[in-house]
């Protein structure tokens, strides 16, 4: 495998080298926690998993909501805004979405183009 010039130093040399490249790897692997640092993980990935429970189908059916939307400035064509969150499920189809908007116009309140956006994308689902 060696050639006769190679001295024993070199030999030695080149299997430590190669069982560094072996072992170092494994030697980024973290040791198992304590039971005390296990709480602690435990409690932190709680807060970022998601408690919900999906069925394999179903429909919601909300009712009516009142949504105060605020923050208009008619001077600088500011609109008015307002949150409404509801969480569907993975790979949800939403259909029959009915959208109304009444608004009491004896305050000089009125309503232009109102919309529904999608929260993470900001895609507008009514097409004005």
């Amino acid at each position: 495998m060696y050639s006769s010039g190679k001295t024993n130093g070199e030999r030695a040399k080149a299997i430590a080298l190669v069982t560094m490249m072996i072992l170092l790897p494994w030697g980024a692997n973290q040791s198992p926690p304590s039971d005390l640092e296990m709480k602690e993980t435990d409690y932190m990935d709680t807060n970022y998993i998601s408690s919900k429970s999906w069925g394999v189908n179903g429909s919601n059916d909300t009712g009516w909501i009142v949504l105060d939307a605020t923050g208009s400035d008619p001077e600088n064509g500011t609109p008015a805004l307002s949150d409404f969150f509801m969480e569907f499920a993975p790979g949800a189809v939403i259909d029959n979405l009915t959208f109304e908007v009444a608004v009491n116009g004896s305050d000089g309140y009125w309503a232009n183009q109102p919309q529904i956006a999608v929260m993470d994308t900001q895609t507008s689902v009514l097409d004005w």
